[in-house]
């Protein structure tokens, strides 16, 4: 047996956020660098953040919509039949932690009338971006 140790390291791979957050760092230090180039620099990097974390959503929507199974439309409505909300609730909440997502729904107020309400569901993903979408009910 050998007194030397073969130690593995696996590498982080470094985003171009990480890399940007880096840079921003040292040109923070750098007394020559002016505070619009700085600021310029932090705006560039904000975006690169924000487009990270579309990328990381639309990759676990992606996998999240081959997960979504067919629902059952067991119940009768004025004009047609529907899936109950509480059955797809049940077999989405697990789906939708597994990738990550998170669902919200409120009332836009703004637009109710006497005779509807408007529903905006949101999704949200672990990374930060969300979408949201709206329907009016009467």
């Amino acid at each position: 047996m050998s007194d030397h140790q073969i130690v593995l390291r696996q590498e982080k791979a470094v985003e171009p956020a990480d890399r940007m957050i880096v840079m921003i760092m040292d040109a923070a230090r750098d007394k020559s660098i002016d505070i619009d180039k700085l600021e310029r620099l932090m705006a560039m990097q904000r975006e690169m953040v924000l487009d990270q974390r579309k990328v990381l959503y639309a990759e676990a929507m992606a996998r999240l919509q081959q997960k979504i199974p067919l629902f059952s439309k067991s119940k009768q409505g004025k004009n047609s039949k529907f899936a109950p909300f509480e059955d797809i609730k049940i077999v989405m909440k697990p789906i939708l932690a597994e990738e990550g997502f998170s669902v919200g729904f409120a009332e836009d107020v703004a637009l109710r009338t006497e005779k509807t309400f408007t529903l905006v569901m949101t999704v949200t993903h672990k990374a930060g971006h969300s979408t949201s979408t709206q329907r009016a009910f009467s």
